[in-house]
């Protein structure tokens, strides 16, 4: 069951959503209708903890959405089917779901099956038809086999067979004892699914309902009649007291009477019908008399200066509530602890996420190559050059730091590697998805940074240890140093923290800005503008040399240069830019923590 009490989103000085109050009961097919821009998909968000209210209260069989234990075994929602990372496949998109929420990868195929994507789980996600896209939303709320569905627009796409077997799923759902709540703007659709419904206007309920309920105080119901002695048929009905009215090609209309009343009056008066039948508006004719007054946007036919109808039967108050507006029989709410989710589940989720994306790991796959390409070339044009270098040059050759060269470039593939992995959730939309499988954003975005920063550790690793002894391949045994040699063992191992931490620090980044080209936008220029051209100054020299790549440089140094008056060492240098790393971390997670989704 869910509970609304109170709702509200504002959003600067526009209410989005105006006290809402609710309640969404299992067994039933709920719709949720509305105009476009009435806040429907504002409050499923909020539903789902991805949208904070500014006013009221939300729950989900008495607890707020964030303290759900594996949330996808409660509740599946579908919000938006475009929300998946296209270069993901289907099974992919859906394990990485699954194991956040401890569901087993045979529920990910069973599942598949269900919405008939079988033959296309393997297949990358970009190449999906809407439809396609639609099935797969749909097998992502099915997956934890919850006892509340939201579906939000789930027929978007479908073709007819898709559509008869949506409704048909919604139904079964609901006769198994499930909540079942969906939103759709196709009337005719959801008036052979839907047995109850929730209407909102301007952020407003405006009626809390029966299907049956609604139509019938919301439209005229009457009963047309026709005979081939239309002038008797009006002195019988006028003589019975009824009130008819001229219809349409000769047809008398009668307001307020049963049609079998009618014909059986008729007989008494041994008068002959033609027709008989009985005439009630469909859902979209009440559904718009409703909300004549809520719409926001309008659309204008040929006679711009057309009347518009006025307000229906009960536009002022919501239908079937009572004065206050609450649903009648409605749950007390009740609390309940905060149910932290297991850090391994959401980890093995995480892992599954990058590894199942070729972008992510042929970025780290670049870092390694041009780091150790570049680093050997530099190498080798070394060995040739240092004869022709000044005796004070050749006092402070460095041939650890050389081989080292490449790493600006393998810098920026990093500093790539740290912007793809937070910010493809919010380009692709995936972050709703994620957020609603972990609602606990701490766990969330500190199991993502945790995941990211050991897979990136292990590469620059085996990267720095390549580059190092390649290096010294090339410079030869004469200028060639050892891992023995003191601080040798600690540059390399501090060359490959170095190129962690700029991913890391590029993460943070991207959590605060959430777009890739953003993002990448402020970190190339950052690091290969503005720091060399501050360390380059005389002036800004010392405001340079605690920025995080050159304070981290220093860590990949063995012998100092001559005249060096940098007033901290290799470690003091990797301590400055490990701070530059907990600041940008701190507020990325504190702008996720306090910003919708």
């Amino acid at each position: 069951m869910i509970e609304l009490s109170g709702l509200t989103k504002r959003y600067g000085e526009r209410v989005a959503v105006n006290n809402l109050t609710f309640t969404v009961r299992p067994g039933i097919v709920t719709g949720f209708l509305g105009p476009n821009g009435a806040g429907k998909s504002t409050t499923m968000r909020m539903i789902l903890g991805l949208d904070k209210p500014s006013a009221g209260d939300v729950r989900i069989d008495g607890r707020h959405y964030a303290q759900l234990r594996d949330p996808l075994r409660q509740i599946g929602a579908l919000l938006d089917a475009k929300a998946m990372h296209g270069g993901r496949t289907a099974y992919n998109h859906l394990l990485c779901l699954a194991q956040s929420n401890g569901i087993p990868a045979s529920r990910v195929t069973e599942v598949l099956d269900t919405v008939g994507l079988t033959p296309v789980a393997r297949k990358r996600a970009k190449g999906f038809s809407l439809g396609m896209g639609q099935r797969l939303g749909i097998a992502g709320a099915l997956l934890g086999d919850p006892r509340i569905l939201m579906f939000d627009e789930p027929v978007n796409g479908l073709d007819p067979e898709g559509i008869h077997w949506i409704r048909n799923l919604m139904k079964s759902l609901a006769h198994q004892g499930r909540t079942v709540f969906v939103s759709s703007h196709l009337m005719s659709e959801m008036a052979l699914t839907a047995e109850h419904l929730v209407v909102i206007g301007q952020g407003r309920l405006m009626a809390d309902t029966s299907m049956a309920d609604f139509i019938r105080e919301n439209s005229r119901s009457y009963v047309t009649m026709r005979s081939p002695d239309r002038e008797r048929l009006l002195d019988v009905l006028h003589a019975a007291g009824l009130a008819a009215a001229d219809g349409p090609d000769g047809v008398v209309e009668v307001d307020g009477v049963a049609a079998p009343e009618l014909g059986e009056l008729a007989a008494r008066e041994r008068l002959v019908l033609h027709e008989l039948s009985p005439r009630q508006a469909s859902l979209e004719e009440a559904f718009m008399q409703l909300t004549a007054e809520s719409v926001e946007y309008h659309a204008h036919d040929g006679d711009p200066g057309a009347a518009r109808g006025g307000p229906g039967p009960g536009a002022g108050r919501p239908v079937g509530a009572g004065a206050s507006g609450a649903p009648a029989g409605a749950a007390p709410s009740s609390g309940g602890g905060r149910a932290d989710m297991a850090v391994t589940q959401v980890v093995r989720s995480e892992w599954t996420k990058i590894r199942s994306v070729q972008s992510t790991v042929w970025t780290l796959g670049l870092a390694a190559v041009v780091t150790i390409g570049l680093g050997a070339l530099i190498s080798a044009l070394s060995r040739s050059e240092y004869e022709n270098l000044s005796p004070r040059d050749q006092l402070t050759f460095d041939p650890t730091f050389i081989s080292f060269a490449g790493l600006s470039l393998g810098q920026l593939a990093m500093v790539v590697f740290g912007v793809l992995v937070v910010s493809n959730e919010y380009s692709t939309g995936m972050i709703r998805m994620s957020l609603a499988a972990v609602p606990q954003r701490g766990t969330f975005f500190f199991s993502k940074v945790a995941v990211a920063t050991v897979l990136a550790l292990l590469v620059s690793l085996v990267t720095t240890f390549a580059t190092f002894f390649l290096g010294q391949a090339l410079l030869g045994p004469t200028l060639a140093a050892s891992l023995g040699d003191p601080g040798v063992l600690r540059a390399v191992i501090g060359a490959a923290l170095y190129m962690t931490l700029m991913a890391v620090f590029s993460m943070g980044v991207a959590a605060m800005l959430r777009s890739p080209m953003l993002s990448l936008g402020i970190l190339v220029p950052f690091f290969f503008l503005v720091s060399s051209i501050l360390g380059a100054v005389s002036a800004t020299e010392k405001i340079g040399r605690f920025l995080p790549d050159q304070a981290g440089s220093k860590i990949m140094q063995v012998v100092a240069p001559l005249n060096d008056d940098t007033p901290y060492g290799p470690w003091g240098g990797l301590g400055i830019m490990v701070l530059w790393v907990i600041a940008a971390l701190a507020i990325g997670y504190a702008l996720l923590r306090h910003r919708d989704a």
